[in-house]
């Protein structure tokens, strides 16, 4: 998925399920809060293995730009929408 946005195609990570599939734990997971304001304030989260989609979306999204800082002829706008 990261590849394709990397391409310059839009991505899109959709769920749908019936009420109580674990939706919601898939794509976040329960503290996922909590997980985000500690990689922000912290610069790591730890339980890697506990990440939602979307927390690791986002880690490896801002990692691989951050592999990319020296290159300066590409630009990133990075758009992020959650609705629970």
């Amino acid at each position: 998925m990261l590849d394709h946005a990397f391409d310059g195609y839009n991505v899109c990570i959709f769920a749908y399920g019936q009420t109580g599939s674990g939706k919601s734990y898939t794509m976040s997971d329960c503290s996922f809060l909590s997980k985000i304001n500690s990689f922000i304030l912290v610069g790591k989260v730890n339980d890697l293995e506990e990440m939602g989609m979307i927390p690791r979306l986002c880690r490896d999204l801002f990692s691989r730009i951050s592999e990319n800082r020296e290159n300066q002829q590409l630009n990133y706008t990075v758009e992020v929408q959650v609705f629970f």
